[in-house]
């Protein structure tokens, strides 16, 4: 039995850092939904794959090299995608980067954060998501329709150790903004909502062995002891992209295993 509210036929998406891992995943999975897909990412060459397989799969697409950290670049991609692609009902901001190190020298000689650092990770981690919103979501707002989606980390909701507060603290604003927003743009029908994804290893960027090994290595820090996929994020992506979510607004939803229920062990 075909579900209609979840069909993405006739809808138009577009999706920021699209290129590979769970970004690759949700822009794959709107196209075997039924929508056109526009994907981002830092070079033609890692962009361009996905918009081909999102081709075979029968729906239109666009790849488009950008750095999201650069106001005039996605102010570019912006008009771009409107000129190129035209209206979109969709957006995904798949934009960050994970850090281990401690924030400040510690007394073990660990290798901390740079200033220099700092910036650079406030820039990818959150302030990337102002300037896909700033860019992207107006047009959104005036055709009163739309969902845009974040995603964001366990590690945003609570601490674990290990993770650098520079990853953890922008991650933790993104939930908040995601709240705020959905304020905001709840008057024009547009809703805003996250994705906290959990420990999901990256296909596009480690081979099946270390997989193996990282999975044998941090299972047991997870109560359905394994590790996520890209699609598990995915199928959650479609739910609020699709018109299945039109009474949801302002959620960061858990896809993690239930990491965030337990204390590390």
């Amino acid at each position: 039995m075909e579900i209609p509210e979840f069909n993405m036929s006739g809808k138009r998406a577009v999706v920021v850092a699209g290129s590979r891992g769970i970004g690759r995943a949700i822009a794959v999975m709107l196209a075997e939904a039924g929508a056109d897909v526009a994907v981002t990412g830092r070079s033609l060459e890692t962009a361009g794959p996905v918009a081909e397989e999102i081709r075979k799969l029968g729906r239109q697409s666009l790849a488009l090299a950008v750095d999201a950290t650069d106001d005039g670049d996605m102010e570019r991609m912006a008009a771009q995608v409107q000129q190129e692609f035209g209206p979109y009902d969709v957006v995904f901001h798949c934009v960050g980067e994970s850090s281990r190190k401690p924030m400040i020298p510690m007394p073990d000689g660990a290798e901390s954060i740079t200033p220099d650092e700092w910036r650079m990770y406030l820039e990818l981690n959150l302030t990337s998501m102002y300037t896909a919103c700033r860019v992207l979501v107006p047009p959104m707002l005036e055709q009163r329709h739309g969902s845009v989606v974040f995603i964001n980390t366990y590690v945003g909701i609570r601490a674990f150790p290990g993770w650098s507060v520079v990853y953890g603290a922008p991650k933790s604003a993104m939930l908040r903004m995601t709240q705020a927003l959905a304020l905001e743009w709840a008057p024009y029908n547009v809703r805003a909502n996250g994705i906290g994804a959990g420990i999901i290893p990256d296909p596009d960027q480690m081979t099946p062995e270390r997989i193996q090994e990282y999975t044998d290595r941090r299972k047991h820090e997870v109560p359905l002891r394994r590790l996520g996929v890209p699609r598990d994020v995915a199928y959650v992506g479609l739910y609020l992209a699709s018109d299945a979510s039109t009474y949801v607004t302002g959620q960061t939803l858990m896809v993690d295993g239930g990491a965030t229920l337990v204390t590390m062990r």
